[in-house]
C-alpha cells in the first residue's frame, strides 16, 4: 500500500516539476527583453527559485529509479529500454520538425544531438553507472567528469553539472535510504520552517548561479569553483525541501487534482520534449515579432497556453501511435 502511494506521489511530483520547467522556459524565451538580456531574468527571484531545483530534482528521481534497472536487467536490455524511452522520441520529433527545412538531413542531425540534453544525459549516466557497478570501478565517475571538461560535446556543460544529482539519487536507492517513507512521516508543523528555509536559500542562488551564465568549471578560479560548489549544494537542499512541500500539497488537494498532476508526471518526458519545440520554435519568434516585454500577467498567459498545447499535442500523438499499432496488428494477423 505504501509502495503504491509512494509511486503515485513520485508521479505527482514529476507532474509539478515539468510545469516548473515550462514556466522557467517561458521566462527565458517568451519576452524580447529577456531574450536580448535587456532584462536579466536571472536576477528575478521566481526564476532563481525554479532554476535552483527543477532539473536537479528530476535528475535525483531519475538516478533513484535507475538502480532497479541496473540491478534486474542486462546491459543489452537497459540500452534497448533507454533508447526506446529517451532517444527514439528525440529522433522522431527531430525528423517531424525538420520536414520543412531545405537542409533536412543536417537539421535532423543537429536537432537530434544538440536539443533535449535531459534525455541524452540519462542515457549516458545509465551506461556509466552500469559499467561502474558491474565492474566496481568508481574512479570512472571522475574520469567521465574530467573528460567532459576537456572534450567538448553537445551539452557537455550540463552533463557535468547534473551528474552529481543523478549519482546522489542512484546511491540513495542503492543504500536503501527510504526517503519516500520519511516524506509521509514528517510532522506537518515543520512545513512553515521548510518554506522559510527555501526562501533564504533562494537568496543565496544569485544571478551568477545558472550554468548558462558561468559555465561548469570552465575556469579553475576560486570564484568559479565557489559558484559550482554552492549551486550543487543549493540544488540538493532545495530539491529536498521542494519535494517535502509538494508532498504536503499531495496530501491536502482533492483526488481529481492528484490524478491530473500524476498523469502529467507519467508523461513528463514527452511534455518536456514537446514544450521545448513550442517555446523555442514558436513562442520565442512570436515574442520578438510582437515585442513582448516581461511582466507576470503575460508570463501566466504564456505558461497556460504552452502547457495546454503541449498536453493537446501529446494526446494527439499518443492516439496516432495507438492507431498505428492497432493497424499494424490487424495487418499482421491477416
Amino acid at each position: 500500500m505504501l509502495m503504491r502511494r509512494s509511486e503515485n506521489y513520485i508521479d505527482f511530483l514529476k507532474g509539478n516539476l515539468v510545469l516548473f520547467v515550462i514556466l522557467g522556459h517561458c521566462m527565458l524565451f517568451g519576452f524580447t527583453n529577456t531574450i536580448t538580456s535587456e532584462y536579466t531574468v536571472e536576477s528575478n527571484y521566481l526564476f532563481r527559485f525554479i532554476y535552483s531545483f527543477h532539473m536537479p530534482l528530476f535528475m535525483l528521481i531519475s538516478g533513484y529509479f535507475t538502480f532497479n534497472s541496473i540491478k534486474k536487467k542486462s546491459f543489452k536490455e537497459i540500452i534497448k529500454i533507454r533508447f526506446n524511452q529517451l532517444i527514439f522520441p528525440l529522433l522522431l520529433l527531430s525528423i517531424i520538425t525538420s520536414l520543412n527545412n531545405q537542409d533536412f538531413l543536417n537539421m535532423v542531425i543537429y536537432k537530434f544531438f544538440t536539443n533535449f540534453w535531459f534525455g541524452w544525459a540519462i542515457f549516458y549516466y545509465t551506461i556509466l553507472v552500469y559499467i561502474v557497478e558491474k565492474n566496481n570501478i568508481k574512479i570512472l565517475y571522475l574520469v567521465f567528469f574530467v573528460l567532459l571538461i576537456f572534450i567538448q560535446i553537445p551539452n557537455s556543460m550540463v552533463f557535468k553539472f547534473e551528474l552529481i544529482f543523478f549519482l546522489v539519487g542512484f546511491y540513495i536507492r542503492k543504500n536503501k535510504i527510504d526517503f519516500k517513507n520519511y516524506l509521509y512521516k514528517l510532522d506537518e508543523k515543520k512545513y512553515f520552517i521548510i518554506l522559510i528555509i527555501l526562501i533564504l536559500t533562494t537568496f543565496l542562488y544569485t544571478e551568477k548561479m545558472p550554468i548558462h551564465i558561468t559555465g561548469v568549471f570552465d575556469a579553475l578560479t576560486f570564484d568559479n569553483i565557489q559558484i559550482n560548489i554552492t549551486r550543487w549544494l543549493l540544488g540538493l537542499i532545495n530539491s529536498y525541501f521542494v519535494a517535502l512541500l509538494i508532498k504536503y500539497v499531495y496530501k491536502v488537494i482533492p483526488p481529481f487534482l492528484k490524478k491530473i498532476f500524476s498523469l502529467l508526471g507519467q508523461n513528463s518526458y514527452e511534455l518536456y520534449i514537446i514544450h521545448c519545440y513550442l517555446v523555442q520554435g514558436i513562442l520565442k519568434k512570436l515574442a520578438i515579432i510582437l515585442g513582448l516585454k516581461f511582466n507576470y500577467f503575460m508570463l501566466f498567459i504564456e505558461f497556460i497556453i504552452i502547457s495546454l498545447f503541449s498536453i493537446l499535442i501529446l494526446f494527439i500523438l499518443k492516439n496516432i501511435i495507438k492507431w498505428l499499432k492497432l493497424t499494424y496488428k490487424k495487418c499482421y494477423i491477416k
